[in-house]
């Protein structure tokens, strides 16, 4: 009975020895996942600061566009004032000369 006490003792050793190798196994490929998609996040967001920087130049070049539109607007509206003005002096002036 001894023997048999014994050899149980060994087969749980063994299980006990064979599921923590397991253990460590599942360990190291869960480590290796995350590690992988670890890198993969950060790839992404390499990707996503790039392209976010992209935008930014884009958005930067139309805000100056829309800052000239808005200028040359600015100028015409003002050159079409003067002009009315000016058209308005004429008409005045005709009209004193008959």
């Amino acid at each position: 009975m001894a023997n048999g006490n014994g050899g149980d003792a060994k087969v749980w050793n063994l299980a006990n020895v064979i599921i923590t190798v397991m253990a460590g196994i599942i360990a190291v490929i869960i480590g290796f996942g995350l590690n992988s998609l670890s890198s993969k996040i950060e790839q992404g967001d390499a990707a996503i600061y790039a392209r976010m920087g992209e935008i930014k130049m884009e958005v930067r070049g139309i805000n100056e566009c829309m800052m000239k539109m808005q200028s040359d607007i600015t100028r015409v509206d003002t050159l079409q004032r003067m002009r009315l003005e000016r058209e308005a002096r004429e008409e005045t002036r005709r009209r004193n000369l008959q």
